[in-house]
């Protein structure tokens, strides 16, 4: 590298802020500051590229061309969360404590999809969690429950739920079961996988 280039090179760090990845869209990402301000960066090559949790160091626009930034460097993660079949790998998040992985009653969920995503879990090191909702679907959601007995039952060294199942209805405004959702989240860095995500992986 030539001392031009180095110099370049340093001083183009020197001006990248860190910043945490919280949204990604094709090309772009959502970064969010230090002090909880949201901008639109795009990756400087393939090297750039960043995933929902990544932490970054992103660098502002020259004044006078535009508000949107460029991710300069993607800082080494704790872990990937992805899904990977015989035509290409999908990403979907970094430095995860837990993955949400939130199913239905009805239309009956798919255990192959639910083992896929326990299996990727696993794979990355990342704590699972099964959310299975519309449990004001009595009979549905009775059936589903029994279904999910199998998981019920394996258990860490422990003793504890190795996979803990939760039941949920997004529709409901009930405040228990908020504040329960917001205490299993609460401090933890969590991915949210259900179906339209999977359908995207592939």
């Amino acid at each position: 590298m030539s001392r031009r280039h180095s110099k370049s090179a340093v001083a183009s760090a020197a001006a990248s802020t860190e910043g945490l990845v919280v949204g990604s869209h094709g090309r772009h990402c959502i970064v969010e500051t230090a002090d909880g301000e949201r901008r639109i960066c795009h990756p400087r090559g393939k090297k750039s590229q960043a995933v929902v949790g990544d932490r970054v160091l992103w660098q502002a626009a020259p004044p006078g061309q535009g508000e949107e930034g460029t991710i300069e460097q993607v800082l080494a993660r704790s872990n990937v969360l992805y899904r990977q079949d015989e035509i290409r790998t999908k990403t979907f998040a970094a430095n995860l404590d837990q993955v949400l992985i939130v199913i239905a009653a009805e239309p009956v969920f798919s255990e192959s999809q639910l083992a896929r995503a326990l299996i990727a879990a696993e794979d990355a090191g990342i704590t699972p969690i099964i959310a299975l909702n519309k449990f004001d679907l009595e009979e549905a959601f009775a059936m589903a429950w029994q279904r999910l007995e199998a998981y019920r039952s394996i258990l860490n060294a422990d003793g504890s739920e190795r996979y803990p199942i939760i039941p949920l209805n997004l529709t409901s405004d009930d405040p228990e079961q908020k504040a329960a959702l917001m205490e299993l989240l609460a401090g933890k860095r969590t991915f949210v996988l259900g179906p339209p995500a999977w359908r995207k992986a592939h």
